[in-house]
């Protein structure tokens, strides 16, 4: 009884993943018509901006 009660749980297992890649393919297809967007640079930074990762420490007293 319980061997057949795990098989059945794999099988039910399997069938919701099956059903719920069938849903997702065409969702994840209808990303490919949505444009890429076009980045210009390098941008300037001005005196009060903060680069990415800048920070007031002097990194290289700690090597």
């Amino acid at each position: 009884m319980k061997a057949s009660r795990g098989i059945r749980g794999a099988v039910l297992a399997a069938a919701f993943m099956f059903a719920g890649l069938l849903v997702a393919g065409p969702a994840s297809a209808d990303m490919s018509e949505v444009p890429t967007s076009t980045v210009t640079g390098p941008i300037p930074a001005t005196t009060d901006s903060y680069p990415f990762l800048a920070t007031d420490i002097d990194l290289d007293k700690y090597g």
